[in-house]
C-alpha cells in the first residue's frame, strides 16, 4: 500500500508537490532496484537523511505504526518520542474484518492514527463504531494497492493459492514445539493428502504454499514431495502477482483473501481452529455467516 501510493504520487503531482515526498527502503530488500527510477525521493533506510526527514516530516503516511518507520519495539529515545507526536494517515495492512486490532490502531489504542483509509462504508463502520474515529477521520478510498491489480490467472495453467495466516500464539516458538502445533499439523496434512494430490494430477493445478512473514522461519518444516506442489519462502516472490496469477485462493483469516475477492477469485476458508482464533484474536464479522 505504502509502494503503490508513493508511485501515484510519482505519477500524477506536478514537481512542485512530488518533491516534497519521501519513500524510505533498505537497501537490502529486493525492491531496491525497482526504485532507482525514483532516486531522489527514495531514501535508504537508517541513513542521515532518512531520520532528519523523519524528525521533521509535516505528516506520515503508512501501512503500519510510526515507529515502523524508525526501528520496531524500541527503547523510549529521543527520536522515537518526537516521532510520536507526529500526525499520520494510515494506508491500512488490508481490510479490517477478521481479526480484530482496535485495541492497537484504535483512537485510544498504542498506535492511533490520525486519518484511518477504509476500503468501503462497511469497514467505515467498523471504524467508527469499534476504534472510535471521527467520520471526517475515515476517507472511503479502497487500498491503494489494487490500484495494479488485475487477473492474471492462465485456464490453462490453473493454480490454487494456499496462504494461511500467522497466530500470535505460534510466535517464538521452536522448530520442535512448531511441529507438534494444530497449525503444522494441518498444513502438512494438506499439502501430502493423497486425495488432493489426485486431483492436482488429474486436473494438471499447480498449488503454491505461501507462509505469513511472522512464521517464515518454520517454512523450512514443510515438506511436499509433489513437483505440482510448490512451497514459496517470504520475498521471493512478490505476494500480489501471487495473487494475481492464482485461480483459486485458500486461506483461514488472512485479510489477503479481499484482495482475492476484489479481483473476483473463488477462496476457500479452512479455518480448522476458529474457537481459539475467536478467543485469542477475535474478529468484526461472524466467521459463520458473514464470509463471502
Amino acid at each position: 500500500n505504502g509502494f503503490y501510493f508513493f508511485q501515484y504520487c510519482m505519477k500524477h503531482l506536478p514537481a512542485e508537490e512530488k518533491k516534497n515526498i519521501f519513500f524510505i527502503l533498505d537497501k537490502s530488500s529486493p525492491q531496491w532496484k525497482a526504485t532507482r527510477k525514483y532516486r531522489s525521493n527514495v531514501i535508504p533506510f537508517l541513513s542521515f537523511c532518512h531520520l532528519l526527514y523523519l524528525m521533521t516530516a509535516r505528516l506520515y503516511i503508512a501501512s503500519d505504526s510510526r515507529l515502523h518507520a524508525f526501528a520496531w519495539k524500541p527503547m523510549p529515545n529521543l527520536i522515537s518520542r518526537e516521532i510520536n507526536k507526529h500526525d499520520i494517515y494510515f494506508l491500512q495492512h488490508g481490510v479490517l474484518a477478521l481479526k480484530r486490532v482496535e485495541n492497537l490502531f484504535g483512537a485510544s489504542g498504542t498506535s492511533s492514527m490520525t486519518y484511518f483509509t477504509a476500503s468501503s462504508e462497511m469497514e467505515k463502520a467498523i471504524i467508527e463504531q469499534d476504534f472510535g474515529y471521527r467520520p471526517e477521520q475515515i476517507p472511503v478510498t479502497g487500498l491503494s494497492r489494487w490500484d495494479v491489480l488485475k487477473d492474471r490467472s492462465d485456464l490453462s495453467h490453473p493454480s490454487i493459492l494456499v496462504m494461511p495466516t500467522w497466530r500470535s500464539w505460534l510466535e517464538g516458538q521452536s522448530d520442535e514445539l512448531f511441529c507438534q502445533t494444530s497449525y503444522y499439523r494441518h498444513y502438512t496434512s494438506l499439502l501430502n493428502d493423497q486425495e488432493l494430490l489426485d486431483y492436482l494430477k488429474e486436473k494438471q493445478i499447480r498449488l503454491v504454499f505461501y507462509i505469513h512473514p511472522k512464521l517464515r522461519e518454520f517454512i523450512g518444516n514443510f515438506h511436499a514431495d509433489n513437483n505440482l506442489i510448490e512451497l514459496i519462502s517470504f520475498n521471493s516472490v512478490p505476494l500480489n502477482q501471487l495473487l494475481m496469477g492464482c485461480s483459486m485462493m485458500i486461506t483461514d483469516y488472512s485479510s489477503a483473501c479481499w484482495d482475492a475477492y476484489y479481483l473476483e477469485k473463488p477462496i476457500l476458508f479452512y479455518q480448522f481452529d476458529l474457537k481459539q482464533y475467536n478467543e485469542t484474536n477475535g474478529s468484526y464479522i461472524d466467521m459463520e455467516k458473514d464470509l463471502f
